[in-house]
């Protein structure tokens, strides 16, 4: 379910990511007899486990980064087509460990969070454009961000709830 992002402002982008490591570590959290690891992996409703989930918002986020910083230096850039199409995420590696993709997300969503504070009123309007014809704007591009993020989340919740019921 897409969220409604329209009014999302930088700041709020920034916050969003800023929040991500504590909420997927809630979502990911388990009592004291339960294998956090073991649960990660279960393959939740929509065919992944809460493993892949946190893998895949980790990498996403580091290809919003990267393409947050070519759109707002001006040179209106070719941006890849997993940016827009969830068809065309697909990874080399397979997600590894949790706690090393936990990592991963948590540097990569402080990574973006302090490039949307670094970014300046007037780039928020430079463009890039996706491969096969979408031109976003830097604002447009970090709401798209918080809207992978958001539904990595909830796909994360969704597989540790399965995994529980198993």
């Amino acid at each position: 379910m897409a969220h409604d992002l329209s009014n999302l402002s930088p700041a709020d982008v920034a916050v969003t990511m800023r929040s991500l490591p504590r909420r997927f570590g809630e979502a990911l959290a388990v009592d004291g007899d339960e294998d956090a690891e073991a649960l990660a992996r279960v393959v939740g409703p929509d065919g992944a486990s809460a493993l892949d989930h946190v893998a895949d918002t980790g990498r996403m986020l580091a290809l919003f980064g990267g393409a947050l910083g070519e759109v707002v230096s001006g040179r209106r850039p070719v941006l890849h087509a997993a940016i827009t199409d969830p068809g065309a995420r697909h990874w080399e590696h397979a997600a590894t460990d949790l706690e090393g993709e936990l990592s991963l997300l948590t540097d990569e969503a402080g990574a973006l969070a302090g490039r949307v504070e670094r970014t300046s009123a007037d780039q928020w309007t430079e463009v890039g454009r996706v491969v096969g014809g979408t031109e976003l704007s830097a604002l447009d591009l970090a709401k798209e961000a918080v809207q992978v993020a958001i539904a990595g989340l909830h796909a994360t919740e969704a597989a540790m709830a399965t995994a529980r019921d198993h």
